[in-house]
């Protein structure tokens, strides 16, 4: 598909059928330019499906780019990429933070609420509940 024959960008948000034209036409290169940058199938998948997405909402304020839609979509495609790593760096840090920990479960927050609340009345023994009222 040239650049003469590219359907209306701004239009793939509303239009169906101009989305399904323009996602046939750049599938596959949106997937290979993702496939380079992320080496994971399953997060190339999902990606993708983002930059589409992205490219949907994105699509009311499409201008033109020096390269056409291509060049469009691959910076869209940069800034999903981008997003997805600083996901999966935060995801990361925090599985560190509770490696090695034992998760609290129903029993232990319970456990926690009596010490808190055990632990105020000593504070405050005209506190509501306290031994002394």
């Amino acid at each position: 598909m040239g650049a003469r024959d590219e359907p209306p960008i701004r239009s793939i948000g509303r239009d169906p059928a101009v989305f399904t034209e323009f996602y046939r036409a750049h599938l596959d290169e949106v997937v290979r330019f993702v496939a380079r940058r992320v080496d994971d199938a399953h997060l190339v998948a999902d990606v993708t499906a983002e930059v589409f997405l992205a490219a949907i909402e994105a699509a009311e304020r499409y201008r033109g780019s020096v390269g056409g839609p291509r060049t469009w979509l691959y910076g869209i495609a940069r800034n999903v990429i981008a997003a997805e790593f600083r996901r999966s760096s935060r995801e990361r840090r925090a599985g560190d933070l509770v490696a090695g920990r034992r998760l609290l479960d129903a029993d232990d927050i319970g456990l926690l609420v009596e010490r808190i609340d055990a632990a105020r009345r000593v504070r405050d023994p005209f506190a509501p509940g306290a031994a002394g009222r």
